[in-house]
């Protein structure tokens, strides 16, 4: 059933929101109307390790001998 497995996925996305939160607002993408080029790095590259672990969790498994 989906149930009992989307509690685990629901309080780790709870975990990563609240770890991230204070550096989203400590480190804004614009400063004085230039853009921080670290953040955006940091994003991107935040966004491609999300997209590999989902293409990686869609994958299928290897067969057993």
């Amino acid at each position: 059933t989906a149930g009992p497995a989307l509690n685990p996925m629901i309080k780790v996305a709870n975990l990563v929101s609240l770890i991230a939160a204070p550096l989203i607002v400590r480190y804004p993408l614009m400063q004085d109307g230039k853009i921080n080029w670290v953040v955006a790095v940091l994003i991107v590259l935040l966004l491609g390790a999300t997209v590999w672990a989902i293409s990686q969790s869609n994958r299928e498994a290897p067969k057993l001998a």
